[in-house]
């Protein structure tokens, strides 16, 4: 099942740093597969973080691969509605696999995970690239975070925007 591989390749890369001010990576190997789907020096990396475990879980499938892969962008929340418009069934529900995407207050910034683990009471684990796992808003690494749905609207934070379901 393709969710079960999603959420297995994000889970390996749990760790992999980043050197200061989004300028590379401590694992040249890891480095050179960002910079395969198009991270560049100085990028926020979430959302290519997210595109390179999607890619990685859909190599066997060369056609769903490209299919999925040109839906990524460097913007989360631009992701977001480039799957929503290519016809990818979103949620307000988590399920594992699923892409987890927030927008920072009202603007156009955002952030992206993949979930890993669901408890049905509205919280979630996810593997989120450019974070750390302290919670502090410094993206440092790959960190497993565990998140909540429901939470009040903040003007200065994440908002969940929704859920994205991966292609079959």
């Amino acid at each position: 099942m393709i969710a079960e591989k999603i959420r297995q390749t994000a889970l390996a890369y749990v760790g992999k740093t980043e050197t200061a001010g989004n300028s590379g990576f401590a694992d040249p190997a890891f480095q050179k597969e960002m910079q395969r789907v198009g991270w560049q020096k100085g990028m926020a990396w979430c959302s290519f973080f997210a595109e390179l475990a999607y890619a990685e879980a859909y190599k066997g499938d060369p056609a769903k691969s490209a299919a999925v892969t040109k839906l990524f962008s460097g913007s989360a929340v631009q992701t977001f509605t480039n799957f929503k418009n290519a016809g990818y069934r979103t949620d307000a529900v988590p399920n594992v696999g699923d892409l987890a995407v927030w927008r920072y207050g009202n603007g156009w910034q955002g952030h992206i995970g993949i979930v890993v683990s669901v408890d049905g009471k509205g919280g979630f684990q996810s593997v989120e690239g450019n974070t750390n796992d302290a919670g502090g808003r410094e993206g440092i690494m790959v960190a497993v975070k565990r998140r909540r749905t429901g939470e009040p609207f903040r003007a200065k934070g994440l908002n969940i925007v929704g859920f994205i379901s991966p292609m079959s």
